[in-house]
């Protein structure tokens, strides 16, 4: 919830605003990050020589929004249009809500896992679109607010990342025994598969704004980077609402 919360309260208004202008980019984004990515889910589950719990691990991560912090720091990094990675965030984001709990409650019953999408998208609302929301209100409507977060945005920006390390600790411990029963190659087959994956995800969708779209470069930067990624906190909140 803090990690959203303070997503709202960095949200500004006229960059999105100033996205939009690059709408085909935006939509073509969108729609690769909320509909064509995901359609990889369908392979992991043919990977038999991952343990079950990989397969699932590798189904939710296909079918997530973009990252919400690192996709944007990387696009600015790589001399890419900012502006339309933000957008790309928080339209990805805002949408997977939605998205995310359909695709596993239609995903996970091929895996024997079944999932009621109806509670997970409660559930979703109120840890990522209420917090993300009151953040952002609170950036438009209370001077205070702002001026507090602009003062303090570089330990503000430690906080969110410690708390994104402590969700994986916390699942990692959880886990510690299933962990320590892995041999090496299921580890080394784990790493390989997400490098394959990631792989095909930058390859297909440079292919798409190289060739067949011809974006201009920085856009092109922008919509590579973040149609080729996925977000974490997302994913660790999906995992704690999962049954066990």
């Amino acid at each position: 919830v803090v990690i959203f919360l303070l997503s709202g309260l960095g949200l500004k208004t006229e960059e999105l605003a100033a996205a939009l202008h690059a709408w085909p980019a935006a939509a073509y984004g969108v729609v690769a990050i909320l509909f064509l990515t995901p359609l990889l889910a369908l392979v992991p589950n043919h990977f038999t020589f991952l343990p079950p719990e990989f397969r699932l691990g590798f189904l939710l991560f296909c079918t997530l929004p973009t990252t919400i912090n690192s996709g944007v720091a990387l696009v600015n990094a790589a001399g890419g249009n900012v502006a339309l990675a933000l957008l790309l965030t928080v339209a990805s984001n805002s949408l997977g809500v939605l998205t995310v709990p359909l695709y596993l409650s239609l995903l996970l019953q091929v895996s024997d896992v079944e999932i009621n999408a109806g509670p997970l998208l409660l559930k979703l609302s109120l840890m990522i679109m209420l917090p993300l929301a009151i953040g952002k209100v609170a950036r438009e409507r209370s001077p205070c607010a702002l001026a507090l977060y602009k003062a303090h945005k570089q330990p503000l920006g430690h906080v969110s990342s410690a708390l994104l390390c402590l969700i994986p600790w916390m699942k990692l411990s959880q886990s510690s025994a299933a962990l320590r029963s892995l041999d090496a190659g299921q580890v080394v087959a784990l790493l390989a598969v997400g490098f394959l994956i990631h792989l095909v995800f930058l390859a297909f969708n440079y292919g798409v704004t190289h060739y067949v779209l011809g974006m201009e470069l920085s856009l092109k930067k922008a919509v590579v980077f973040m149609g080729s990624q996925k977000t974490l906190p997302m994913a660790m909140t999906v995992l704690s609402l999962l049954p066990s």
